[in-house]
């Protein structure tokens, strides 16, 4: 069952980084990586963003020329990678679910951080390397934080309600289902 829930949030995350109509990101990949590490084991959980990223990814650079890996993406896979252990604090909280807020908000600020450090890394051509550099990498990436930050922020409490209900709704199928097949054997009895 767990391969087919990390398989789903794969596949939604692909599609949902492949939508020609988002805007510019504004793609809950750190959402998606905080629904994954609450209920997926940890040791799978990372797997779910980096092959997002990764796949979609392969999508997108097809014939750019961009190298597969670079230090701003490392930094970026790093982040999404590092965003599943909050999950982890959605399940083993007894506050829970109303830890995802702000946790999304935490996501988001780990991928700006780090995402934008590899930027700086990555690209000497746009920053120098000292201190005002790094400082004018994260102040040119403000205003995709703003879409980053709000897509997580909106989509972390999505993805949660979206897996209680399919949860609840599994529940009682499997409940009802037991009890149909309960009332068959003591019918043939």
């Amino acid at each position: 069952m767990r391969t087919v829930v990390a398989l789903v949030l794969i596949a939604l995350g692909v599609a949902l980084r492949l939508n020609p109509y988002h805007e510019f990101n504004f793609v809950p990949i750190g959402a998606l990586a905080l629904f994954a590490g609450s209920c997926l084991p940890l040791r799978w959980a990372w797997v779910v963003p980096l092959a997002v990223m990764g796949l979609s990814d392969l999508y997108l650079d097809w014939g750019s020329g961009r190298a597969v890996l670079d230090a701003s993406r490392v930094f970026s896979y790093a982040a999404l990678a590092v965003i599943p252990v909050l999950g982890l604090l959605v399940r083993r909280s007894r506050a829970g679910l109303y830890l995802v807020p702000g946790l999304a908000v935490a996501g988001s600020a780990i991928f700006f951080a780090l995402s934008n450090l590899g930027s700086w890394i990555d690209l000497p051509m746009l920053y120098t390397r000292d201190l005002a550099g790094l400082a004018d990498a994260y102040v040119k990436a403000i205003p995709f934080y703003r879409n980053t930050f709000l897509s997580d922020l909106i989509g972390a409490p999505l993805f949660f309600a979206a897996g209680y209900l399919i949860e609840r709704a599994y529940r009682r199928l499997t409940a009802s289902q037991a009890v149909s097949a309960e009332a068959g054997k003591s019918s043939i009895a």
